[in-house]
């Protein structure tokens, strides 16, 4: 007689409702054809694991061509469904997908998915493709409505077609929706007649921060209607999100595809990456990295009318909000915001201020932590429209840590005021560095098409800009709302020969401003007229260098971010510099240690930022004392009779008094004793040299011997240069100068010698 223990009833309710106990109660459901295969079709297999309690596996073997397929999923429990297997024998997948095709039968999504409150639906290892929900239908590839969560891995959806949401669409009826865009999962060639061509999200959270996934080549061209001639919808040729009733977010943080970013060259008329559209609540969109060496990028969008990379717009109630967290947006074109386009109250666009995911990545230091770059805003024949940036009515932009660079369009920050001067721009810069841009007008200009509404208003903040190619004669048109004055802290503006502002409005609160122009700021001491002196403008470095006026040159006169551009520390008080007005550095750039004061002075890859005197210098990768194993260094060399020979020379502003060691790397010819030129270093002084170290006649000038023998030599004693503490000033300067002279032994003469690793450096 068989006896039985029991169990109080708790415990048994309990038991069965272990989430291990329900695993091993689960069934496998095969489709195909032959040995272990349970239904010949998918939908025979999804009723079936419909009616069976608990979760159910569903393997969908490649032995049998799946079209004209319009499969219906109802469920509030877990289900798998899985391609990739060979037959149904196979019990892992081999990773070539099995397709779905939906073309051909009915005009409906290939899948129609109902996902009730406890719901998992979990798919991979699919290609999802002919799915042609027609008119305004919603769904072309995938339809997922619920309070469930759809979770969808390695897999492709491609070549759908419906009226919204072509790839995906995705809405929720409850708090729990979910959509999960995993790892390898390619959302691509897609076409929504009016909205969202690759993902469609309404009211539910989107999360798509797995490797490897993007949403690319997708398009939403808007249907003109017959009726009335007016074209409708067109929206978010990538990815909408679209809030109503309930709020609607999307977290996207994946790599993508390569280094093209998870959104990637999708097309329509407003928002060819993104739309962010809140009618009520709040419609979000969060960017950021998860692999620091594939930065997150929406690239190569196109929009016809607005919003090149992203569109947002509140046009009901809501608030569409967009936080981008090491994040770039490159190579995206529309007519207006190349990059981004934001309108109605209460639209933000804000870059690391804070909010940040779980999963997302720290900046690393020595880099910028993200950017606006490349993107254009022209019309289709070239003429430049709109702002790279666009904003207007209440909208609001904060950029913090980014660089603006090779934009191009009518205005870099563009912001539109409503006309009746109620609403305002809120516009500001943090940390940002603006150059390479190209402007057919300003490159700033809040309120540029309603002069009179003052309903601007602007922040430059630690910001740095220059080498910008400007079509107006001010770099800035800022109008200014009364009571909201805009402020000017601690930047750099260095446009030569544009005037820095047009303005309208309450005056500017200007503090610590350097500009090539300082009139129009009308700012008396706190708008200095000086050259910043950056390293390698030429190049695109604008770091500062070690005699630049904006080093250790301002303090902070409020609440300031504690890192510059780079994520270096910033208020880094320099040794010799003298602290007059405070130890933080103007402009982007914090300047973080004193040397090297001599620049490229191991002469690495070339010698640039030396002035070729004579064009007698050549850079010799064969000889190297200094620097990079290999790295080269300068040769000087002519046939002369002249006993002296000048090579390459720099012009350096000393950042503050004392006295500094001139010293260098010297190697002359292989010739035999009393056969060898002569190496040295040639020095001017000046308590004034101006801007080229050359005005007026040296204060003290001297010549350092470095060698002349057939090796490299540095000698043990430099030569000091004395600077008084009574006498520096912004322009004390000392110019450094090659010389080989001649040994006059052979004829006709022959004057050869190597320079490398010259140093000047304060003595302590």
């Amino acid at each position: 007689m068989r006896t039985f223990r029991a169990f109080p009833c708790a415990s048994v309710l309990a038991l069965f409702a272990s989430p291990l106990l329900q695993e091993a109660y689960a069934s496998t459901y095969t489709v195909g054809r032959g040995t272990g295969c349970t239904h010949r079709t998918i939908q025979a297999a999804i009723d079936a694991a419909q009616a069976n309690p608990g979760p159910d596996t569903i393997r969908i073997t490649r032995l049998l061509p799946y079209t004209k397929q319009a499969l219906r999923v109802s469920t509030n429990e877990r289900l798998d469904i899985e391609g990739g297997f060979a037959d149904c024998r196979q019990a892992v997948s081999d990773g070539n997908y099995t397709v779905i095709d939906g073309s051909g039968g009915a005009t409906e999504p290939v899948f129609r998915i109902n996902a009730d409150t406890d719901a998992l639906v979990r798919m991979r290892q699919l290609t999802v493709r002919g799915g042609d929900e027609d008119g305004r239908g919603y769904g072309g590839g995938i339809y997922f409505r619920g309070d469930g969560i759809l979770e969808i891995n390695e897999s492709l959806i491609t070549a759908n077609t419906a009226g919204y949401g072509a790839g995906i669409y995705a809405e929720g009826t409850g708090t729990n929706a979910e959509l999960v865009i995993g790892n390898n999962v390619q959302i691509s060639s897609n076409t929504a007649r009016y909205s969202g061509g690759g993902v469609y999200v309404e009211g539910l959270e989107m999360t798509m921060i797995a490797p490897d996934s993007w949403i690319a080549f997708n398009r939403a061209p808007g249907v003109v209607n017959p009726q009335t001639g007016i074209h409708e919808g067109g929206y978010a040729g990538g990815l909408m999100v679209l809030s109503g009733a309930r709020s609607a977010h999307a977290y996207v943080g994946s790599s993508g595809i390569g280094n093209a970013g998870p959104i990637y060259f999708n097309e329509a008329r407003f928002g060819g990456g993104v739309a962010v559209v809140a009618h009520r609540t709040v419609a979000k969109l969060h960017l950021f990295t998860t692999d620091p060496a594939r930065p997150l990028r929406i690239r190569s969008n196109s929009a016809l009318v607005a919003g090149g990379a992203i569109y947002q717009s509140s046009p009901g109630d809501g608030y569409s909000t967009v936080h981008a967290e090491f994040a770039f947006i490159e190579d995206n074109w529309s007519p207006r915001g190349g990059a981004t386009f934001s309108t109605d109250r209460g639209t933000s666009l804000r870059f690391n201020d804070g909010d940040r995911h779980v999963a997302a990545m720290n900046c690393p230091f020595g880099i910028v932590c993200g950017g606006i770059i490349g993107n254009v805003a022209e019309n289709a024949i070239g003429e430049a429209t709109g702002g790279v940036v666009e904003s207007s009515v209440d909208a609001t932009a904060w950029f913090e840590r980014i660089e603006f660079r090779n934009n191009r369009g009518r205005n870099l920050i563009r912001g539109l005021g409503n006309g009746d001067g109620d609403g305002f721009i809120d516009i500001s810069t943090h940390n940002v560095l603006i150059t390479g841009n190209q402007t057919r007008e300003h490159l700033i200009a809040t309120d540029a098409d309603g002069w009179d509404d003052k309903t601007g208003y602007f922040n430059l903040i630690d910001t740095t800009i220059a080498g910008n190619l400007i079509g107006s004669n001010s770099v800035m048109r800022v109008s200014n709302k009364p009571g909201h004055p805009a402020n000017f802290h601690r930047s750099i503006i260095w446009q030569p020969r544009k005037r820095t502002l047009e303005v309208s409005g309450s005056p500017f609160n200007v503090f610590s401003v350097i500009a090539s122009e300082t009139i129009s700021l009308d700012a008396g001491r706190e708008a200095l007229l000086a050259d910043p002196r950056f390293i390698d403008p030429e190049r695109g470095d604008f770091r500062l260098r070690a005699g630049s006026p904006a080093v250790d040159a301002t303090s902070v006169n409020e609440t300031g971010g504690t890192r510059d551009v780079f994520g270096l520390l910033r208020d880094r008080d320099l040794v010799l510099v003298p602290d007059l007005r405070g130890i933080r550095d103007i402009g982007a750039i914090e300047r973080q240690a004193l040397l090297p004061i001599v620049l490229n002075a191991d002469f690495d890859a070339d010698f640039h930022l030396w002035t070729n005197v004579n064009f007698i210098s050549a850079w010799d990768s064969t000889q190297n004392a200094a620097g990079l194993p290999g790295s080269g260094s300068v040769k000087v060399s002519q046939a002369t009779s002249q006993p002296r020979s000048y090579g390459l020379s720099q012009c350096i502003h000393l950042p503050g008094p004392g006295t500094y060691a001139l010293n260098g790397w010297g190697r002359s010819g292989a010739g035999g004793i009393g056969n060898r030129d002569y190496l040295y270093l040639y020095w001017e002084y000046r308590d004034n040299g101006g801007e080229d170290c050359n005005s007026g006649i040296p204060d003290a000038s001297g010549l350092h011997f470095l060698s002349n023998q057939p090796t490299w030599h540095k000698p043990v004693t430099p030569a000091l240069i004395n600077v008084p503490y009574g006498v520096w000033n912004d322009t004390a300067s000392v110019k450094i100068t090659m010389v080989v002279a001649e040994s006059g032994i052979t004829y006709p003469p022959t004057t050869i010698g190597w320079f490398d690793g010259i140093t000047l450096e304060p003595i302590p």
